[in-house]
């Protein structure tokens, strides 16, 4: 078993996991359309992968556009968790069908882009591997710091009680449109970097969403608000892939 290739790609799974949770505690509906958005970025490396750092900030917009279109959707179309969790599941569904129609063929291999690999610790670890890492840790970094500062305490309030938190005047609004934006923008542009190691079917984020789902959930029989939730799901994740690591 490849013990850093695993630690790494469980890194994406925390970040995955971490944008479900987000999405779950401060915008209140359990985002199903996750998968699609990784599957979206994945198909954008497929068409640009003669241009890697084109397809990345392509895969980067186009899963901050579907995130927007999403918040809209949801914001008109449903009034609670349960409604909201359902459009997302349709918008998900609608991504895959699009897919489909459009490229008809039912798998695809990223082959034309040209990895590059580096030795570490006897390892031979990609390039994109490591940036998706690399990417996964900044936006850790980035949330903790958020949850230190005045705009985590909002946060926290929104997550415990968001009615309560609207009525003492934050603008909750705001707080959700950023958490599904962002989470659609990073899981796409994960899609992009981690494109070259699967094949590529409408399908291919189902297993990576039940995956986030898993996690996401024993994170949070952990217990915890805020930063510490999120602590669970790297925890959580690196645990859950070392050990599917050695059984598989």
């Amino acid at each position: 078993m490849e013990i850093l290739a695993v630690i790494l790609h469980s890194f994406f799974i925390a970040l995955f996991a971490s944008s479900i949770i987000l999405n779950y505690r401060i915008a209140k509906f359990l985002n199903l359309s996750l998968g699609s958005m990784y599957t979206l970025g994945a198909y954008v490396a497929y068409l640009l992968s003669k241009d890697v750092i084109t397809a990345i900030i392509v895969s980067g917009l186009v899963g901050f556009t579907a995130g927007i279109v999403l918040r809209y959707l949801i914001k008109f179309l449903s009034k609670n968790t349960i409604e909201a969790t359902i459009v997302s599941l349709g918008f998900g569904i609608s991504i895959e069908e699009i897919l489909r129609m459009s490229l008809q063929t039912s798998y695809f291999l990223v082959v034309e882009v040209k990895e590059t690999f580096l030795n570490i610790f006897g390892e031979k670890i990609s390039i994109l591997q490591l940036t998706q890492a690399g990417i996964s840790l900044l936006f850790f970094i980035l949330l903790f710091a958020l949850f230190k500062s005045n705009y985590g305490l909002k946060l926290k309030f929104i997550e415990e009680d968001l009615e309560l938190a609207e009525l003492y005047g934050v603008d909750a609004d705001k707080y959700i449109f950023s958490v599904i934006t962002v989470t659609s923008f990073l899981i796409s542009v994960s899609g992009c970097l981690l494109s070259t190691t699967q094949a590529l079917s409408p399908l291919m984020g189902f297993p990576i969403l039940i995956c986030g789902i898993i996690v996401a959930a024993l994170a949070v029989i952990f217990g915890g608000i805020g930063a510490r939730l999120h602590i669970n799901s790297i925890l959580v994740s690196v645990t859950y892939s070392l050990l599917a690591g050695i059984v598989l």
